[in-house]
């Protein structure tokens, strides 16, 4: 359990992608929080190269900020998805912890820290295992320890992100600049992902090119596409860009739920989006229109803050880049710390 939890008691959550690196000191106010610090860095090159962060000093000089205007700070943070593993294990194979391990060891190459979760569905019960590489785990703690926090605990992302309020059996879309993250996630544990190793930079790259655009004209575009705003025309060499871009996604998306079936679990009925492209309708429908699925923009502050009496200082369409922050704030809210082993 977390404990000392109090109505001011601060934490410092952070969220790692590829090359992002999101920053929240999060505080306790009743049943929810409030966010008294963010930030964000991006690293054109990815936060990591090999197992060990790139430019160790430019995440030092926010640590140093954060410690400076709030001092010694309880830490949760998460590991990118390219260093970590998920997968579910039927107990009725894998009872006991030994077994556990010794499936481990063929499945997860790298020395890593495992985490561990039971449920139970249809009478029947499942092991859901997340890892993330030792490596990379003990880079990020000793860089937050080298500041002065003294009390870290990290996580895989994967983890977090299935702790986001509200999902139970759903697969969640998660778009960033460099990459996209597809999860699947059973009884509110995740059960598998996939990468895709391009993101929203590259969608924005082949909408300038097409139509000589800056960035921010992209993004006007994309918020008309889908609506009366946009001509016929130029709608349709819009529609046929995104398909493109979102066709190696979709086949991910499906790879996943046949993965469900094959686990003998009924496949997921909800969709999730979460990352800058949830912002756009147009988007979201063409999403659903490939997967013959409704599928809508996550909510990522539901359970964690409450918009009727605080508004977060983070501009609402960036909020769905925070999908991470929040997971982490629900393992806060929950009270739950999972407790890895060593692989």
């Amino acid at each position: 359990m977390v404990v000392g939890l109090s109505p001011k008691s601060r934490f410092l959550c952070i969220d790692i992608q590829f090359d992002e690196m999101y920053f929240a000191v999060v505080r306790k106010t009743g049943d929810f929080f409030e966010i008294d610090f963010s930030e964000k860095l991006q690293m054109e090159k990815g936060i990591f190269e090999g197992s060990r962060m790139r430019t160790p000093g430019k995440i030092a000089d926010v640590l140093q900020q954060i410690k400076k205007k709030f001092g010694t700070l309880p830490v949760l943070a998460s590991v990118p998805e390219q260093f970590s593993y998920a997968t579910l294990l039927p107990s009725e194979t894998y009872s006991s912890s030994s077994d556990i391990r010794k499936a481990l060891h063929t499945l997860v190459p790298t020395p890593s820290y495992v985490w561990t979760s039971t449920f139970q569905k249809n009478k029947s019960s499942y092991t859901a295992l997340q890892s993330a590489e030792k490596e990379v785990c003990n880079t990020l703690y000793i860089l937050v320890k080298s500041i002065g926090f003294t009390s870290i605990v990290i996580y895989p992302r994967a983890l977090a992100l299935s702790e986001l309020n509200g999902i139970q059996d759903a697969v969640v879309c998660d778009f960033s600049k460099k990459q996209t993250a597809v999860f699947s996630v059973y009884n509110s544990h995740t059960i598998g992902f996939s990468l895709i190793p391009y993101g929203t930079d590259q969608l924005t790259e082949k909408m300038q090119s097409r139509f000589s655009l800056k960035a921010d004209e992209v993004s006007e575009v994309l918020s008309a596409y889908g609506t009366d705003v946009l001509p016929r025309k130029e709608g349709h060499l819009v529609h046929g860009i995104i398909h493109t871009f979102l066709s190696p996604i979709v086949d991910e998306i499906q790879s996943l739920e046949l993965r469900q079936s094959e686990y003998g679990l009924q496949v997921s009925k909800e969709f999730f989006v979460t990352g800058s492209p949830a912002q756009y309708n147009g988007v979201v429908e063409d999403i659903s229109r490939m997967t013959r699925t409704q599928i809508q923009p996550l909510d990522v502050w539901e359970g964690v803050i409450d918009l009727n009496v605080y508004i977060p200082h983070i501009h609402k369409n960036e909020s769905h880049e925070y999908a991470g922050i929040a997971g982490l704030m629900n393992i806060l809210k929950k009270g739950t710390r999972y407790q890895p082993f060593d692989l």
